[in-house]
């Protein structure tokens, strides 16, 4: 599901996990299909996506479809470090997806 538009800005929630679906593609086929209603359906202008630092196959799958890092925020009292990255549409347009390995 899509978090509700926040001034113009939608946002995907964090990309599938489960040691179940792991290496099976399903991150990526639910990754575009997420943009894709995100874009062509809702119309938003842009994408956040936040990953925790060290989730490198979610960091991968965000970067293969053309998000770029945009900032880190570290929680404090924790050692967690939150990543940002942002996929424009006009950024969306000019990637070149392959098809995900089954």
């Amino acid at each position: 599901m899509l978090w509700p538009p926040h001034r113009g800005i939608g946002g995907i929630p964090r990309l599938l996990s489960c040691p179940v679906v792991l290496g099976r593609g399903l991150a990526s086929e639910a990754a575009k299909a997420f943009i894709e209603v995100a874009f062509d359906g809702l119309r938003f202008p842009r994408l956040l996506a936040d990953v925790e630092q060290g989730h490198e196959v979610s960091e991968h799958i965000l970067r293969k479809f053309g998000f770029v890092y945009r900032g880190r925020e570290e929680i404090r009292n924790s050692a967690r470090v939150i990543l940002t990255y942002e996929l424009t549409r006009a950024a969306w347009g000019a990637v070149s997806v392959p098809p995900p390995n089954h």
